[in-house]
């Protein structure tokens, strides 16, 4: 007969500074938990005054507000006191885009600054706020695109223009759609139905087909 097999049992020696190292340890990941707190906090105040800071930059962009005068059926800009800053003499007026508004005298219409300054003539019967520089206005209901200091970017001939995108606009003439980039640079003629952008490009509508449209750069 063979001899019982005993049960071995293995264990790690019990050092005298096992407890200490096991204190340093937990010490360690306190300070660990209490600087990522620290960071934590550090981050939420951070992102706390970059929201107040907008929501700063955006109160001070709409401190002039537009107003009509219910006396005399004029338009001004007021500060958010309510004191008048630009007088009521004003058809129409707009809200403040990119540092300009639309104001309009009787048919006219043109853009003034938060001085009340006019710096685009009062010569267009349509205008729309400024994006990205550019602002679409009509002349005899034929659009057009012009600049901040009024420089015509796409003179108004065109039958309809709308933003596509940001680096261009859809123009309609004759009925047919095309592209002109924002430097007032044909893109696309005017052979389409109606035009779109997707991830793959432009999209081109003709004859009841769609088309991928490769533009250059």
């Amino acid at each position: 007969m063979g001899k019982p097999v005993s049960p071995v049992y293995t264990a790690s020696p019990i050092s005298p500074i096992s407890p200490i190292k096991n204190i340093i340890n937990r010490s360690a990941r306190g300070k660990k938990t209490e600087n990522k707190m620290k960071k934590m906090k550090v981050l939420i105040c951070m992102m706390f005054t970059s929201v107040l800071c907008f929501i700063t930059v955006n109160l001070i962009a709409q401190d002039l507000i537009p107003k009509k005068n219910e006396t005399t059926g004029k338009w001004g800009f007021v500060d958010k006191q309510e004191k008048v800053v630009i007088p009521f003499k004003y058809a129409i007026a707009g809200e403040f885009s990119e540092g300009l508004a639309v104001v309009a005298e009787d048919t006219k219409g043109g853009y003034i600054d938060k001085t009340g300054k006019i710096i685009i003539p009062l010569q267009y019967d349509g205008m729309f706020p400024f994006k990205n520089g550019l602002a679409i206005v009509a002349i005899e209901q034929k659009f057009g695109v012009i600049d901040k200091t009024g420089k015509i970017i796409i003179p108004c001939q065109f039958q309809r223009i709308s933003t596509l995108g940001e680096e261009g606009f859809s123009v309609v003439q004759d009925n047919k759609m095309g592209y002109i980039d924002k430097n007032g640079i044909q893109k696309i003629p005017f052979e389409y139905s109606s035009l779109a952008i997707a991830e793959i490009g432009f999209l081109g509508m003709k004859d009841g087909n769609r088309f991928v449209i490769e533009i250059e750069k």
